[in-house]
């Protein structure tokens, strides 16, 4: 682990590296970085976070939870909930 992070320029021990890709739930050749203590939400990429989670506030998280919820609901069909 202990991976640097991009959100803060520094290594961080909440980052974490996989090929895994969410959007289509699949793993690719690309890797990406993961934040483990990012909100709840189905993409936990640290390119979708607004900054660091360790730095925001419960609001800004809540915020950032509902906006991935209602992408993921355009992203996908209903017959998947």
């Amino acid at each position: 682990m202990f991976l640097y992070c991009p959100k803060i320029k520094r290594v961080c021990s909440m980052c974490a590296e996989t090929k895994w890709n969410p959007l289509i739930g699949e793993y690719t050749e690309k890797s990406r970085l993961f934040c483990g203590s990012a909100p709840a939400s189905f993409d936990c990429t640290v390119e979708s976070l607004p900054s660091c989670p360790l730095d925001m506030t419960q609001s800004q998280k809540k915020a950032h939870s509902k906006k991935m919820k209602a992408m993921e609901k355009k992203l996908f069909p209903k017959r998947f909930y």
